[in-house]
């Protein structure tokens, strides 16, 4: 049941990344699809957290770690289930590692907290 909601939640991400572009761009577009995942893997959550990661990985090592025959880059940043940490490591993953996506963000309180930041 996880496994088969994790795979539709991933392919509405990617049909809706597809779709908001022009194929063409994205048939000669060069380099990985970079996907930036926050949960917190340190803290009182760690345990749920670790669980998301998990079959977030497992679908990914499903598909060969690509879509479209580009490669993903999956960046997993720790943020402790902290809103403040979380908006940090949300800033980095896509001002400095330039994610095409985002996924993740367990916890609603994180949630509200990255919500106001894009």
């Amino acid at each position: 049941m996880r496994k088969t909601w994790l795979a539709v939640m991933l392919a509405l991400v990617l049909v809706g990344i597809i779709s908001s572009t022009p194929l063409p761009s994205w048939a000669q577009a060069k380099g990985p699809i970079k996907i930036g995942y926050i949960t917190p893997l340190t803290g009182p959550m760690v345990s749920n957290g670790r669980d998301t990661l998990a079959g977030f990985q497992l679908y990914l090592e499903e598909i060969g770690y690509q879509v479209a025959g580009r490669k993903i880059e999956f960046i997993v940043e720790d943020d402790e289930a902290i809103p403040a940490t979380s908006l940090t490591k949300t800033r980095k993953l896509v001002e400095k590692d330039k994610v095409h996506m985002m996924s993740g963000g367990l916890m609603a309180s994180t949630g509200y907290a990255i919500a106001t930041l894009y």
